[in-house]
């Protein structure tokens, strides 16, 4: 199990592999129900759905998309609130065919059994902290999420 680090402006954190790859990939889903979407965000959706789909270490170069522009980080935010109500009406886990069939991890993936919810909430809860300015930089690279 590969991991990644997910950073932006002056924070970070570490975390698996899969657990980004997920949770891009449903962030990327909320932007592409928008057909109002603005540009920025039509592109920052697109590259997350294909850094969701690769294997190895993800990142999602939030930097880039967002800026220090506070609406753009509002609206990612908003967009993981929605992300994470959904994971909690899966809640205790995504069903493995569900999951199979979003193709992450480099569409060879495979999962074998459901998908807790758990590790995806709490990821959900420390990338809201990092945009939000809330968590300092990770050095520490036995922290997983």
């Amino acid at each position: 199990m590969g991991t990644s680090y997910i950073d932006y402006r002056d924070g970070g954190f570490w975390c698996r592999d899969e657990s980004a790859e997920l949770w891009l990939h449903l962030l990327s889903a909320e932007i592409d129900a928008d057909p109002d979407r603005p540009a920025w965000l039509a592109e920052a959706g697109a590259e997350w759905r294909r850094q969701a789909s690769v294997t190895g270490s993800v990142r999602p170069a939030l930097d880039e998309y967002l800026g220090s522009d506070p609406g753009r980080v509002a609206t990612v935010v908003e967009l993981s609130e929605r992300v994470r109500d959904r994971l909690h009406g899966w809640t205790p886990a995504i069903p493995q065919e569900v999951v199979n069939a979003w193709g992450t991890g480099g569409g060879a993936a495979r999962y074998c059994r459901n998908v807790d919810t758990v590790w995806l909430l709490r990821f959900a809860e420390v990338f809201v902290r990092l945009l939000r300015g809330e968590l300092t930089a990770d050095p520490d690279p036995t922290t997983v999420y």
